[in-house]
């Protein structure tokens, strides 16, 4: 599916008091958000990001990145108007032809798992002209998937209770999704704290999200309980050949 994705790095990032675009996530790579949220997205036709406040510090970073960038001229109201500066500029550069959709990527949640683009990319084959919105466990999060056909009618939208009001006046799909990392942003230090030790075990599953998974795959309780019984046997394994190990270390 040929789809276009915009970045939101417009926020002035006050309660945080520095840029989010080029928070660091990891020491070992030097990752910021700005950098992993590329990565993750580098099979977009389009690829657009929306400055506002701190705009020659992300601008400079989304050059050395490959992605396009555009200039909200009034970042200070608020995200749809982000939105919208980025959707307009889709929509002049890019017949309906060359994509399908737009997928909205917040750059204060840049931990989105692969698994979760692809699910929404599957619900948007089964479901054209609806826009997708991913939940975990009945809580709605990140990246919000928009088909083209519905850009005239956000673009004209007054943006009264921003963007999740305005898609609730328009088709709309749900899609779960077995992801808690979408619903985590940094708003805060400690939220950037939480983030950056969540970034280090990214390949690795919650055992809330191992069980969603399953919940989604159709697996019964019954199923689940088993699973649950097997987590506990190799858990208490790994902590007895741990154990083990230090022992013969010692001697």
């Amino acid at each position: 599916m040929p789809y276009a994705v915009l970045i939101l790095a417009a926020g002035q990032a006050s309660r945080m008091g520095r840029c989010k675009a080029l928070l660091p996530l990891t020491e070992d790579t030097g990752d910021h958000a700005l950098s992993r949220l590329a990565r993750l997205w580098s099979g977009a036709r389009v690829r657009l990001a929306v400055t506002g406040f701190h705009a020659e510090a992300v601008e400079a970073a989304c050059v050395g990145l490959g992605w396009s960038c555009i200039r909200n001229p009034q970042p200070e109201r608020g995200m749809f108007s982000s939105v919208c500066t980025g959707l307009a500029e889709i929509v002049r550069t890019a017949t309906a032809s060359d994509i399908e959709g737009v997928f909205l990527q917040p750059v204060d949640v840049p931990l989105v798992r692969p698994l979760t683009v692809a699910c929404l990319k599957e619900a948007a084959a089964e479901s054209p002209g609806a826009a997708l919105i991913p939940t975990f466990a009945g809580t709605e999060g990140h990246p919000v998937f928009l088909p083209v056909g519905l850009l005239p009618s956000i673009l004209t939208a007054d943006g009264e209770g921003g963007l999740r009001a305005v898609l609730s006046r328009l088709p709309l799909r749900h899609v779960p999704v077995a992801d808690a990392l979408m619903l985590r942003d940094m708003d805060t230090p400690d939220d950037y704290a939480a983030l950056r030790t969540l970034a280090a075990g990214t390949d690795v599953p919650s055992i809330a999200e191992a069980e969603e998974l399953l919940r989604l795959r159709g697996v019964p309780e019954r199923g689940l309980r088993h699973a649950r019984a097997v987590s506990r046997v190799a858990g208490a394994l790994a902590l007895a050949l741990g154990r083990a190990r230090r022992d013969a270390d010692a001697t």
